[in-house]
């Protein structure tokens, strides 16, 4: 009887604790419900140079492309958002378009028409993440992998600071919200410079407490972030990012430079390493009506604004990589895709910011 009861004492403790422990409040910023739960480590992103230069299917065929500016604001909860042209210039680009991508003008020029940036009611407002709604609707159901595309600047005093920190958050249908953090990646910039070479590029990378950042305004996709979907219609919900550590990051700070984002059937690691685009015989440009809204001056525009002001709307030119400076790049990145990591140099994985 003595054994017994001393196991029941046990069972009893222990559902005691279990108790306790359910009951204890979520790291996160006080009065913040519910806190995203971050996913940063299992992201992994490509820059634009590396996804044509390496031929990565981060964009894949069946790839959807929603643009920024197609939000419905009847159901996004805060105010319009800023917009935006960007035009980056790639100075020694030599790369076919083999892939839905609505910004590539050809001869390396990208025109980032409509670049969207989150104005949430009340910055001051833990719960208020400047979100904005997207409709999407797939045919049939199945596991779908999501692709965001987009950029943010810290300038140079704010680099490594949680306050200052760049990313999004996002939730399907309602459910649960995720949140990456970018700050640690080519897709944050130090100026808004939107010419320039590969040689350039990759001389001007700059190193983060956790990654590295770009001198330059470099657009960079975002991708490994899944969710299950029946056929029909959803709803995408793109926020700006929460937190950082113990720090809340209000949504007109830590916002992106947002292009937009793709949703396509995902795939294994063993069909991503396989996947073939279909040969590309022509470098000609895509068939496009876009053109940049701004003349070919080399001029920099950029006002010396912080990250907390209203983003520049001038648009400028850019310039590429080299195909061999990525795969210097991808030495780096050995957390990218386990096993396989080095085999795909530019899928870079994010590393968590550490606090």
């Amino acid at each position: 009887m003595g054994m017994k009861k001393a196991i029941s004492i046990a069972i009893l403790a222990a559902m005691i604790i279990s108790l306790f422990v359910l009951a204890l409040p979520v790291a996160g910023i006080a009065g913040m419900d519910p806190v995203p739960i971050d996913i940063t480590d299992q992201i992994k992103w490509s820059t634009v140079y590396d996804v044509y230069s390496l031929k990565l299917p981060v964009v894949r065929l069946d790839a959807v492309f929603v643009h920024a500016k197609d939000y419905n604001p009847a159901l996004s909860v805060q105010k319009a958002p800023g917009s935006g042209q960007r035009t980056v210039t790639f100075t020694d680009w030599n790369f076919p378009y083999f892939f839905n991508d609505p910004f590539n003008l050809g001869d390396g020029v990208f025109y980032y028409d409509n670049v969207q940036w989150q104005n949430p009611l009340d910055s001051s407002d833990v719960n208020d993440h400047g979100t904005l709604v997207y409709e999407i609707e797939v045919s049939e159901a199945g596991r779908y992998e999501f692709v965001v595309l987009g950029c943010a600047q810290i300038t140079d005093a704010n680099v490594d600071k949680d306050e200052k920190d760049r990313g999004f958050c996002y939730s399907i249908d309602g459910g649960p919200m995720y949140q990456v953090n970018i700050s640690d990646t080519l897709g944050v910039f130090r100026e808004y410079k939107y010419e320039y070479s590969s040689t350039e590029l990759k001389e001007s990378e700059i190193k983060t407490t956790n990654g590295v950042n770009s001198y330059y305004y470099q657009p960079v996709y975002y991708y490994n972030m899944f969710a299950d979907l029946t056929a029909g219609k959803h709803t995408f919900e793109f926020h700006a990012l929460a937190y950082s550590g113990e720090t809340f990051t209000p949504a007109n700070s830590s916002r992106l430079n947002f292009m937009g984002f793709y949703y396509q059937k995902a795939v294994s690691e063993a069909e991503w390493l396989a996947y073939t685009y279909p040969e590309v015989t022509t470098t000609a440009e895509p068939e496009t009506s876009k053109q940049p809204e701004t003349s070919k001056s080399t001029t920099e525009t950029t006002t010396k604004k912080t990250e907390d002001t209203k983003e520049p709307s001038e648009t400028s030119k850019p310039t590429v990589t080299t195909k061999e400076e990525t795969k210097e790049k991808g030495c780096k990145s050995a957390v990218g895709l386990g096993v396989f990591a080095f085999i795909i140099p530019a899928a870079i994985a994010i590393k968590k910011k550490k606090h």
